[in-house]
């Protein structure tokens, strides 16, 4: 019997999450670059938070988003152009055209791709709130919800 894994990745795949801060990107990237690597296969998870990391913990500066989404990208180019068989990238993604570029690249190289949608993930702004791990302001949730574009028929072209 084929597990999950085979399945989900029955080839080159690349998995796009996208959701508020809190709604579990990074822990279920975790889980399915587990399920993934427990089969046998190659993974890797790409996510711009995690050049926010230093010796002190997350410190996050404004300054230096546009280019940490840079370099996120090229290493998400480095891991489909080494042949990883499961490339992950975990970013908020509010927009679509913020996770574009990524999709194409994966499609050009012949990649499957699933995109995960987990919005809010049912919870309130200040569950949310409690769970993200990034020092995001409470009183930014409403803001993030009324631009976030929602995935459904003919959204992408």
């Amino acid at each position: 019997m084929l597990g999950l894994a085979n399945y989900l990745f029955y080839r080159n795949t690349v998995v796009i999450t996208r959701g508020l801060q809190g709604s579990g990107k990074s822990s279920l990237a975790q889980e399915l670059a587990t399920l993934a690597a427990h089969s046998g296969l190659s993974v890797c998870i790409h996510e711009t938070d995690s050049f926010f990391q230093t010796d002190e913990g997350y410190v996050f500066n404004p300054a230096m988003v546009g280019e940490y989404h840079k370099e996120n990208y090229l290493a998400f180019q480095k891991s489909i152009d080494n042949g990883i068989n499961v490339v992950i990238q975990s970013n908020t993604n509010v927009r679509h055209w913020e996770y574009e570029k990524y999709l194409s690249y994966a499609v050009e190289n012949s990649y499957s791709t699933i995109i995960i949608d987990l919005h809010d993930n049912g919870m309130s702004n200040e569950e949310l709130h409690s769970r993200q791990c990034h020092d995001f302001p409470l009183e930014k949730y409403n803001l993030l919800r009324e631009g976030y574009q929602r995935i459904g028929a003919g959204v992408l072209t």
